[in-house]
């Protein structure tokens, strides 16, 4: 094998392995998507525009505390797994966070944010952008910070080992696109 060869040959499998890294995120969002459980999450509003990944309407979910259930509240930044669950009134609710995956049941991978009291502690979910298109963004926003005040935002996210992709933005029971619409 000449070098020639082996340069082709590192070539290609350095250049297989940077589009595998991007491809396998796309896979696993996709994934979660089409076979993730399905959650609604209370929405508040926080509007950017992100020049590398286009307009997004900028979301928080408002629930975002959760018991501890490990043995010592850690640091802030920390990696954390919080189980959901549908609460009584058909919105998720976080059940339980702890730095070790639970062995059963629907979690979201998140960071701590802080601590409430000893056993309660404050996570960051990863849902805060909900990206759409960029002519119905800026109404959407609009649309999304007047309903806020009246609570009736919140988002449809679908979540499988760990991950959560929002699924759609609604605003009373229509998605965003259909409510403006009508609007």
């Amino acid at each position: 094998m000449t070098r020639r060869d082996r340069f082709l040959i590192a070539f290609a499998v350095l250049a297989v392995a940077q589009l595998a890294v991007p491809g396998s995120r796309l896979v696993m969002r996709e994934l979660t998507l089409r076979t993730g459980a399905r959650y609604r999450f209370q929405a508040a509003p926080v509007d950017p525009y992100d020049a590398f990944r286009g307009r997004f309407v900028s979301v928080r979910a408002t629930a975002d505390a959760a018991p501890f259930a490990g043995a010592q509240v850690p640091k802030h930044g920390t990696r954390v797994y919080v189980s959901v669950a549908e609460g009584e009134d058909g919105f998720a609710r976080l059940t339980s966070a702890d730095t070790s995956r639970p062995a059963s049941g629907d979690y979201i991978a998140a960071r701590m944010a802080g601590t409430i009291s000893s056993n309660e502690v404050r996570v960051a979910l990863p849902l805060d952008r909900f990206y759409m298109n960029e002519r119905l963004a800026p109404e959407a926003e609009r649309a999304y910070r007047q309903s806020a005040g009246a609570r009736d935002a919140w988002l449809a996210v679908r979540v499988r080992r760990g991950m959560a992709v929002i699924e759609e933005l609604y605003i009373g029971e229509k998605p965003i696109a259909e409510y403006l619409k009508a609007e």
